[in-house]
């Protein structure tokens, strides 16, 4: 019963990504919440996964170009943090439930540039930046004890550290602060260039 379930879940969020057009998956009947689905198709020029100061160009002016370094802060319990050293305000703030920090789904979208495509039905988010996509699905555990997405106050939140790390970025915990760095370089696809 178990597998087939699966299997239906698989087949419908299949279903839902190819509708969306947000990226293209192949079939993995293995697939469970926190686990990479496929490589999809690279973004698109004017998609939201291009940061300010990106835009479309041709695929010579890119070849060589270096990948652009972010870095997210964030404190548990305060509604501010930064963005690449901008200081911004957010909905929610990050907490602590057992010994994962917490933070609005809500929040990695703005400021990783990532897609969530959810289907209420089945309580499922997926989760795409670039060529890369993952499920998550609400009150289901995520693989290794890595915290389970929740809502909290109307607000969906996910682990960070392990929402962070699978979208390729590094996570710096300091206990005396209570903070967290969150770093990640995106290269740009071949069709999109720095503005000069």
């Amino acid at each position: 019963m178990y597998k087939s379930w699966k299997k239906i879940a698989v087949f419908v969020l299949l279903a839902v990504l190819f509708a969306v057009g947000s990226a293209t998956v192949m079939a993995n009947p293995e697939l469970t919440p926190g686990t990479p689905i496929a490589p999809g198709t690279p973004s698109q020029p004017g998609s939201p996964l291009a940061p300010d100061g990106w835009t479309t160009g041709n695929e010579e002016e890119v070849a060589d170009m270096p990948a652009r370094v972010h870095i997210l802060h964030l404190v548990v319990g305060q509604y501010n943090y930064t963005q690449d050293g901008t200081p911004q305000h957010g909905d929610a703030a990050p907490f602590i439930i057992n010994g994962r920090t917490m933070v609005p789904l809500r929040l990695i979208e703005r400021t990783m540039g990532i897609t969530v495509t959810q289907n209420d039905a089945l309580q499922m988010f997926v989760i795409t930046q670039g060529t890369m996509a993952f499920a998550l699905q609400m009150n289901q555990p995520l693989p290794n004890n890595m915290g389970t997405p929740m809502m909290h106050n109307g607000e969906l939140f996910v682990p960070l550290r392990f929402v962070a790390e699978s979208l390729g970025a590094e996570v710096h915990w300091d206990r005396a602060t209570r903070s967290i760095k969150i770093e990640w370089s995106w290269q740009p696809p071949a069709n999109i260039i720095v503005e000069e």
